[in-house]
């Protein structure tokens, strides 16, 4: 039967109490018991292997429990001892080692593809800072019983806290937590005795309603702002002139295509001599790593086509180090055109960065009827929510529009006026109001040479005053 032992630790002293070797003149053996409680009798392992767990007792009793459990399951395995000497840092340069080579270290549920070296710098970067900031040095750390309360403090401490002073949004709380879950998965494989259970208790957060830096649509009156500043700059950033940035706001927005997909393009993934311009995208550098081709519109081939004549067709495109820090590239042309950079929206302030453009691309698609399941192909999520609920944005104008179709219990039928916006219910009015002031205007039964009373600004004019007209002329 599995139960808790402390080891004991014997040595020798002199009479001064001084540790001297055994078989000293006159030395005293001497017996303590060590701190650290070890399991033993656990199924499935030798009857006399010791495992050591913690020094707390209570600690020490959950860890045999749950040794014990995942025994009965037939999961239990020989502790490394090795493995668990090791310091945490340590087994973070084999965990980024193993990510690079591709080895699975998430729950299995799911086959996916290798991450690609920004995303390992990331988790690896986000582990880090967790390890740190909970003070965990050592495996021992981590099996004790108030690790997860440590990853959750850390967290809610880092979130309370402002961009400046080095805090984060409920997404980054999300990305970080789902890190240290991946660490105590990998890390519970090296027989260190961890369970890979260990942060699953943590709650989770709630990005949607705690975005720290949400991005807004670019109007299409701005963005052809925007355009225009870049195409008259002649101002060089990181490598980039004006009507190179011109060019790459185009194709961001005309393509959805993110900073480093843009960043990878050559003269050669463009295909715009053909009836069906295209332009290809690289698995190797697609955040999915799937290939993809998807057309491009024939103005923006028009646009291309004299910019990429005589480049190599090896060389980027838009080369320089312009997508270290593409947000500060486009607040220069921002600034330019006088478009804001920050405008506050319905759940705090959004921001047009580099990133924007993606999701003024997918608004588009999306005010120009464009279908779900298209809009999700173009955009390559693997989940439609994600390209309605966040990377499509609905235009105040398309709002009122879609209310003043709703048909209202009790009111009759809708009127067709219902579904037009102010610009074209004024242009109506205005046709309407002169149509009526030529036919109030026109002659009754008098001479037709008589001039008629042109209205002011529209209005037509005062029957009693056509009228005096009329006697005046005729006297």
């Amino acid at each position: 039967m599995a139960h808790l032992v402390r080891q004991s630790k014997a040595f020798y002293v002199d009479a001064d109490g001084k540790r001297v070797p055994k078989g000293t003149r006159k030395s005293k053996k001497v017996t303590q018991r060590l701190s650290k409680w070890y399991g033993q009798g656990i199924p499935g392992l030798p009857p006399k292997k010791r495992v050591p767990l913690a020094s707390d007792k209570e600690a020490a009793q959950r860890m045999l429990a749950a040794m014990v459990k995942t025994a009965e399951q037939g999961g239990v395995k020989m502790l490394d001892r090795v493995a668990t000497a090791k310091p945490l840092s340590e087994h973070l340069i084999d965990f980024e080692s193993d990510l690079r080579l591709g080895i699975q270290v998430g729950t299995g549920r799911k086959k996916r593809t290798a991450p690609s070296d920004a995303q390992i710098n990331l988790v690896v970067q986000r582990t880090r800072d967790a390890l740190n900031g909970c003070g965990f040095r050592t495996v021992v750390d981590i099996k004790d019983s108030a690790a997860a309360d440590k990853l959750s403090r850390y967290l809610l401490d880092r979130m309370n806290k402002s961009r400046k002073e080095g805090g984060f949004g409920a997404q980054t709380a999300t990305f970080a937590l789902s890190d240290a879950r991946r660490f105590a998965r990998w890390i519970a494989r090296k027989g260190t005795g961890v369970s890979p259970e260990v942060f699953d208790s943590l709650a989770g957060f709630d990005p949607d309603n705690d975005r720290r830096h949400a991005r807004r649509e670019v109007s299409p009156e701005e963005l052809d702002k925007v355009l225009e500043a870049a195409l008259s700059s002649n101002r060089d950033h990181r490598g980039l002139l004006g009507p190179e940035r011109y060019h790459l706001y185009l194709v961001a927005f005309s393509t959805g295509f993110r900073v480093s997909e843009l960043a990878a393009l050559t003269p050669a993934h463009f295909k715009i001599d053909t009836e069906l311009p295209t332009v290809s995208l690289p698995g190797k550098v697609a955040k999915n790593k799937k290939r993809v081709r998807p057309p491009l519109h024939p103005a923006v081939a028009v646009a291309l086509r004299l910019f990429l004549a005589g480049r190599p067709a090896d060389s980027p495109v838009w080369g320089g180090l312009w997508h270290n820090n593409a947000a500060a590239m486009l607040r220069i042309d921002l600034e330019a055109a006088g478009v804001p950079y920050c405008v506050e929206g319905p759940d705090g302030n959004e921001y047009a960065d580099f990133h924007a453009l993606r999701h003024t691309f997918l608004s588009a698609l999306s005010a120009a009827g464009v279908g779900a399941k298209d809009m999700q192909t173009l955009a390559r999520h693997s989940d439609p929510r994600l390209t309605l609920g966040t990377y499509t944005h609905a235009r105040s104008a398309d709002l009122v529009k879609a209310i003043g179709r709703l048909k209202i219990p009790g009111a009759g039928p809708a009127s067709p006026l219902a579904s037009l916006d102010r610009e074209q219910l004024e242009g109506i009015t205005i046709g309407l109001i002169v149509m009526l002031g030529t036919f109030l205007g026109g002659d009754v039964g008098g001479d037709r040479d008589t001039p008629r009373d042109t209205p002011r600004s529209g209005i037509p004019g005062n029957s009693r005053e056509r009228m005096d007209t009329n006697q005046a002329s005729g006297s």
